[in-house]
């Protein structure tokens, strides 16, 4: 596992085989503000998961050895079930996306379009997480609603 350090609050997991596609995402997604870590295997990716905390999972569906981009996804919902993830792939979309709102993008493509869908699904997730708090708030304290 290689980690890129940025003063970033998000910390994404990129899972990508490929050498130069891992340096290239790893290092954009590091200059925007993002902290980055990076496995090139499923099984690296595994472990990075259950040592460390991480927000957002960017994953290669196939990978070298037993573990694929799938099995990886289905560890990151362990922590963050409703959290989707971000596909990278050379072959088509599947159509059965296995997490809803889980985003699929064709490789090669350039890390700039990872970043906006990373924003994408942060400012999503932040709106809903939001919106919870003020149900939660709502429910808690029924008056708090009528006040200004």
């Amino acid at each position: 596992m290689t980690q890129v350090r940025s003063n970033a609050t998000a910390r994404v997991l990129v899972v990508e085989d490929d050498p130069v596609t891992a340096e290239i995402a790893s290092t954009y997604l590091a200059q925007s503000g993002l902290s980055v870590l990076r496995a090139d295997t499923g099984e690296a990716a595994l472990d990075t998961l259950r040592r460390q905390d991480v927000d957002w999972l960017v994953t290669d569906i196939k990978l070298p050895g037993t573990i694929d981009g799938w099995v990886v996804a289905a560890e990151f919902h362990l922590t963050h079930p409703t959290r989707p993830v971000l596909y990278m792939t050379a072959a088509a979309a599947p159509s059965n996306a296995r997490a809803h709102g889980s985003v699929f993008l064709r490789k090669p493509c350039h890390p700039s379009l990872i970043l906006d869908e990373l924003r994408r699904l942060q400012a999503h997730h932040d709106q809903v997480r939001d919106d919870q708090a003020r149900e939660n708030l709502a429910r808690e304290d029924p008056a708090r609603e009528s006040r200004p």
